[in-house]
């Protein structure tokens, strides 16, 4: 029910078929109960890590939630079950220096790389959401604003984030990169984005670093920057602060206009050294020349 909906369903495919079929699949839904949900954690973190338990957790309590609302189970098990505790969030987020590295690197290996990473880090979007974006997705008012639509987040609610002018130029890059058959804005494979990055960090010294880091790097130097939290919550597709707080470094204490004014402002300050030629001729890229 989920495939048609959730852009990671490979991974709930994992969840289900690898670590919750061996334990409950010989199971009817409506005899399941909590002390079996609380075995199959404590199992379970014997052999995984918090984090690792908790996704799986979650993506078995959506299964059973889905469950009640089809009529088939009265409450969820898992409501009352034991807390996984011990979960470190993931806190990663790249200071000027490393964006500018890998900026670099990426501009020397290839433009679609480049203009990933600036849209990655101007939007903070997850890797999925950029990689399944299609040209009607995009929609520009007279005003000249332009916003990308997310029809399916990981959340399952969809969003629009509005597009920094750096965004606007990249996307004027990529309709000239459009391959035929394909309607995606970034008509990339898993499997080449995933080789280039690999190839990228390492030539950067920057091993530990993942594309997820961007979405961080976004959250917390746009929340650094005072730019109302609500609304960056908004942009990053979270229903609420907690998860800001959970997972993004530096949430500090504006409408969404003003919010891609000032994104804008912080990662071209980050990108561009001081004294940079502009001598690409990619107008995405132009202003953040390397030095010669």
């Amino acid at each position: 029910r989920a495939k048609t909906r959730v852009k990671s369903y490979k991974t709930v495919e994992f969840h289900v078929e690898k670590d919750l079929q061996p334990t409950f699949a010989r199971k009817p839904l409506d005899g399941i109960n909590t002390n079996d949900v609380n075995n199959w954690i404590a199992d379970q973190r014997r052999r995984l890590n918090p984090a690792t338990v908790k996704r799986t957790y979650n993506t078995f309590r959506a299964i059973l939630n889905d469950a009640i609302k089809s009529g088939i189970l009265a409450s969820n098990p898992c409501t009352n079950s034991d807390k996984i505790t011990g979960i470190v969030y993931r806190q990663r987020f790249l200071e000027a220096n490393e964006v500018l590295a890998l900026y670099t690197m990426a501009k020397q290996k290839s433009d679609w790389l480049a203009d990933f990473i600036l849209w990655a880090i101007h939007s903070g979007m997850r890797k999925t959401e950029i990689r399944s974006l299609i040209w009607e997705d995009i929609s520009k008012l007279p005003d000249g604003r332009t916003f990308a639509s997310i029809k399916t987040s990981k959340s399952g609610k969809p969003r629009i984030v509005a597009c920094t002018p750096t965004m606007m130029s990249i996307l004027e890059s990529q309709k000239k990169r459009k391959k035929e058959g394909s309607n995606l804005v970034f008509p990339i494979s898993e499997m080449t984005l995933r080789r280039y990055w690999m190839d990228l960090r390492a030539k950067a010294n920057l091993p530990d670093v993942t594309i997820h880091d961007f979405r961080r790097t976004h959250a917390s130097h746009v929340a650094a920057a005072n730019v109302d939290l609500n609304t960056l919550a908004t942009r990053l597709g979270h229903t609420d602060l907690t998860m800001l707080q959970q997972s993004y470094a530096v949430i500090v204490g504006s409408a969404e206009t003003k919010a891609t004014q000032t994104i804008e402002q912080i990662f071209d300050d980050m990108l561009k050294p001081r004294k940079a030629k502009e001598s690409n001729t990619n107008p995405a890229a132009r202003k953040y020349a390397s030095p010669s």
